[in-house]
Parts: structure tokens; C-alpha cells; sequence
């Protein structure tokens, strides 16, 4: 319910102000007005709700994915430290 409740964003990609919003949700689920946010944001809950995005909901968090800074970090920790044939992130055997 709470991420239905998000405020829909203008043409312009941002956010209608939802401060008011997100202080009324909170007081009614007993949880930060920062917790409403980040649900909205999909920084929490995102499992939970990722039937609930729209489709330039998805997009942006692929993109936002591919984009992570720890992304590169997280393929080397796949990978073995030296020697031996391994593949690659692009699937290519070195």
C-alpha cells in the first residue's frame, strides 16, 4: 500500500513534494518518514514491491544496477586472484 501511495513524478522526471505524505503514512505504520522514502525510492522493499513498478520503473533500475559503483567489485570477487583459465564478466574465457 505505502508504495502505491508514492507521489507520481512530474514530466520532468522528479518528484511531486511529498513531505506531508510521507509524514502522514508514517505516524500511521509507526515508522520514519526516512523509511517511507526509501520504500518509494526502492531502496527498501524492493522485492516486495517490483510488481508494482512501472515499466520506466524497471529501466531505471537495471540501469541504476549496471551503473553501481560496486558492480565492478563484485565481479572480481567471482573471479580467481591469478592463474588458470576463467571467464571473464563478458562470458569470454581469458
Amino acid at each position: 500500500e505505502v508504495y502505491l501511495l508514492r507521489p507520481q513524478r512530474n514530466n520532468d522526471g522528479t518528484f511531486k513534494p511529498s513531505a506531508e505524505l510521507s509524514r502522514r503514512l508514517a505516524g500511521v505504520y509507526g515508522v520514519a518518514e526516512r523509511s517511507i522514502r526509501e520504500i518509494w525510492n526502492r531502496k527498501s522493499w524492493a522485492k516486495v514491491t517490483r510488481p508494482l513498478w512501472t515499466d520506466a520503473e524497471v529501466a531505471e533500475n537495471l540501469q541504476q544496477r549496471a551503473h553501481s559503483p560496486n558492480q565492478e567489485a563484485r565481479l572480481a570477487e567471482r573471479l580467481p586472484a591469478s592463474g588458470g583459465t576463467s571467464a571473464s564478466p563478458t562470458g569470454v574465457a581469458k
